[in-house]
């Protein structure tokens, strides 16, 4: 997989976590809560998960669209349940 269709993959795995979290990451970074840093960090983090495609298979099974909290092997998680609460 060529390096941008993985970050690209990555990105919206990202947006698809937070949204189940109902976490607006264009709104927090609007906002001043994240930086852009920050929002490229996420994909990163993202990035060096050994299993995208476990993600992929829980963000499915949230078909009603949200989520108490992330996965314990998203490499995101302590960020993503942080911005849910602010």
């Amino acid at each position: 997989m060529a390096l941008f269709d993985k970050y690209d993959r990555h990105a919206g795995l990202v947006g698809q976590m937070a949204g189940k979290l109902g976490v607006d990451m264009t709104e927090k970074f609007l906002d001043g809560k994240i930086g852009a840093q920050t929002l490229r960090g996420t994909v990163l983090h993202c990035m060096s998960c050994k299993n995208p495609g476990a993600c992929e298979q829980w963000l499915n099974t949230k078909t009603d669209g949200t989520a108490e909290q992330t996965p314990e092997y998203c490499e995101n998680k302590v960020l993503l349940e942080e911005l849910r609460k602010n």
